[in-house]
């Protein structure tokens, strides 16, 4: 959530200054490209049916850093592309994440789940606070440096956790099984 609150908070800015100067009322509709959201959410179920877990977040990491990408160019098309990559690729994560800690919480499955919202609200609010500190010190360019940071600490997150729950399963498999 870090990345979409620094993404969303500042992208206003971005857009109303060079190269693309546009005026407040299409900046505004930028946000309707949240929609997008609905649309991936609903797909993680199926991807995570495809390439389980680990893939659909690594998918994700990869759509919302490739979508930072796309925003540095000058070209509004692009930069627009980028935006729907960002959201689709944070939407599907969020879907994916959040249903995992239901599945793999053994129990207080009630507090996992809110646990896991608080730090999606914490981290929202933390990101869109550096992302506006770093859009005010560096620019869209650290701006975008924060965001892949935090995508790469996602993905190593995702890597260690999904790594550690594999583990765990064999252990339960290997002590049933004797």
């Amino acid at each position: 959530m870090t990345v979409f609150g620094a993404v969303y908070t500042v992208i206003g800015y971005r857009l109303v200054d060079e190269p693309f100067n546009l005026p407040q009322g299409i900046v505004g509709s930028i946000f309707l490209i949240y929609l997008v959201g609905t649309v991936s959410s609903a797909a993680a179920g199926r991807l995570v049916g495809r390439v389980g877990r680990r893939g659909a977040l690594y998918l994700a990491v990869g759509t919302t850093a490739a979508g930072l990408l796309l925003t540095l160019t000058a070209s509004i098309a692009a930069v627009l592309l980028g935006l729907v990559l960002i959201t689709a690729g944070f939407f599907a994560g969020h879907a994916v994440a959040s249903s995992s800690v239901s599945r793999t919480a053994k129990t207080a499955r009630a507090q996992a789940s809110a646990l896991y919202q608080c730090a999606y609200y914490i981290g929202s609010s933390i990101g869109g606070a550096l992302g506006a500190a770093a859009f005010h010190a560096g620019g869209w360019e650290a701006t975008v440096a924060l965001a892949l940071a935090a995508m790469a600490g996602a993905a190593s997150i995702t890597l260690y956790a999904t790594r550690k729950a594999a583990a765990e399963r064999r252990v339960l498999h290997v002590q049933r099984a004797a």
